[in-house]
């Protein structure tokens, strides 16, 4: 992981020997054990590095050498802030506050802390109170330049052992008629790192007057997945749709779940929805498309009767995901898990929401 900074001067030349990172994370705490190293590097070519193990408050300082780098009087010169991470380890054996597990959310940034004692023996100590932690020198004058805390800050990363990779593909024949129809079609992989686990896709599935859908089935490359392996519910009523017709007569909400989880490895799996369709006359289309899977990011054990969004329904084949130690909910309306804990189950607590899933915009659309 890495973040970006420019290092501008005004009327001489400046030489920058020392930057101190800072790992912080959600709530304000020191996530340093997400991070073993860090570097600074300018063109692409590292500069320094520094050992994070140990380093109080999550900071550490960079030692450039006494060449450092030189930004040029009246230019800017980017550098960027490069950290190696942690091996992620099982959620069942650490704390969410002591070790590098799934789902931390750490950012990197110029020390921003406004301690006294930091750096004190750079300067008075009311000369670095509230600065950026960058040790500059006026190549003419020798005299010390200070950079003010900035406003802004850098993205927050999620650590993942892995992370899913969606590709919507082409419907197989996108002509509506009577039968059974694929609705929808996707493909699901993981990123080249490790393996991913599955447990729930969300769709929205609408169409018009004259038309009605039922037996809802999936399929995994091209097969019918067995019937005992999965639920298709209607989130908005929590009506089985693999054995009943979908409730409302314009739309269905088609949640398919895996009563396990379905593991995916390398370039993965294609998964096709389909249902059979009964129509009246012509000139008819029923769409189906994902839900959103939104940016919220929780981590934790799978929790289902729980009902978090409109319009859906309280049912138990409906799933969220719930912090650790009975903490907040995210909706599911993508479940998945990156396998950082071994052996892994249903009741493992490294499952996450669609935090990371790719925008799934795409639309599917049959029509006559």
């Amino acid at each position: 992981m890495f973040s970006s900074y420019k290092a501008c001067a005004n009327f001489e030349n400046v030489r920058i020997k020392i930057i101190s990172p800072e790992i912080f994370g959600t709530l304000g705490q020191s996530e340093k054990s997400v991070v073993t190293d860090v570097g600074i590097a300018v063109g692409g070519a590292l500069q320094g590095t520094g050992d994070f193990v140990g380093s109080g408050p999550g900071l550490v300082d960079v030692y450039l050498g006494n060449d450092g780098f030189v930004v040029p009087a009246g230019d800017c010169v980017a550098f960027q802030i490069w950290a190696k991470l942690a091996a992620v380890q099982s959620t069942a054996a650490c704390s969410t506050d002591e070790c590098p597990r799934s789902g931390k959310a750490v950012k990197i940034r110029v020390g921003h802390d406004s301690s006294d004692w930091y750096w004190a023996d750079a300067g008075t100590n009311d000369e670095w109170n509230s600065k950026l932690y960058i040790h500059a020198f006026g190549e003419t004058s020798g005299e010390q330049v200070y950079a003010a805390k900035g406003a802004s800050e850098p993205n927050f990363m999620v650590v993942r052992k892995s992370k899913p990779v969606v590709t919507p593909q082409s419907l197989v024949n996108s002509v509506l008629s009577v039968g059974q129809r694929e609705l929808a079609r996707w493909q699901v992989g993981a990123n080249g790192i490790g393996a991913i686990d599955q447990k729930q896709f969300p769709l929205h599935t609408q169409w018009d007057s004259g038309v009605t859908l039922e037996n809802f089935r999936l399929y995994r490359n091209s097969l019918a997945v067995a019937i005992d392996q999965y639920t298709i519910t209607d989130m908005a009523s929590g009506v089985d749709l693999t054995v009943n017709p979908a409730p409302d007569a314009l739309g269905t909400y088609p949640i398919v779940s895996f009563k396990s989880s379905d593991a995916v490895y390398g370039n993965g799996n294609v998964y096709s929805l389909y249902a059979t369709i009964n129509t009246i006359g012509t000139g008819h289309n029923v769409s189906t498309s994902f839900v959103n899977p939104g940016a919220g990011n929780i981590t934790g054990n799978l929790v289902n009767n729980v009902g978090l969004m409109p319009p859906e329904v309280a049912s138990p084949n409906i799933w969220h995901v719930q912090e650790p130690g009975a903490g907040g909910y995210g909706v599911g309306l993508f479940l998945w898990s990156d396998i950082s804990e071994v052996p892994h189950s249903t009741s493992s607590a490294d499952w996450a929401t669609g935090y990371l899933v790719e925008v799934l915009d795409h639309t599917w659309t049959l029509s006559n």
